[in-house]
């Protein structure tokens, strides 16, 4: 059952890293916060996961430096993957 709703919120959170127009860490960061709300969850409780979908790895550099470098294609293409595999 944790899968199938932890699905939903980065099915939710590809699409709508899809519908930015204009990629930015700070509009990324506004989608997830959005998503988040959505559910009923905070935004922070979503960092972990989204920096695994992204990078594989559970540490790092910045989430906002990860979103920048990879741009919307490729994040929204990561997220996607790590949303099949749930």
């Amino acid at each position: 059952r944790a899968n199938v709703h932890a699905k939903k919120v980065f099915a939710l959170l590809g699409a709508a890293f899809r519908e930015i127009d204009a990629w930015t860490a700070d509009g990324a960061k506004a989608a997830l916060a959005e998503t988040a709300t959505a559910v009923g969850a905070k935004p922070g409780q979503l960092m972990f996961p989204l920096r695994v979908a992204l990078s594989g790895r559970g540490q790092g550099p910045d989430i906002a430096a990860i979103l920048t470098l990879l741009g919307r294609d490729r994040c929204v293409a990561r997220v996607q993957a790590f949303t099949a595999m749930l």
